[in-house]
């Protein structure tokens, strides 16, 4: 059975050349040429959670738990 998702309202899916690697809503990389980080700092994962990212922007771990 395949669930079917929402799709991300995030803005960085429609820009030509976002910011970030991966979407803070839903993980998904979107933007390739974009540096990865290997493995962020947990200083740096709690600021994004306190932005109210649910996945990091760096290297798209998920930050929260979903529900």
């Amino acid at each position: 059975m395949i669930i079917a998702r929402e799709p991300c309202l995030n803005f960085n899916h429609g820009r030509p050349s976002p910011p970030v690697r991966y979407c803070p809503s839903c993980g998904e990389v979107v933007n390739n040429s974009h540096t990865a980080e290997a493995m962020c700092s947990q200083e740096k994962h709690a600021k994004h959670r306190r932005n109210r990212n649910k996945y990091c922007t760096d290297c798209g771990k998920q930050l929260v738990k979903l529900q």
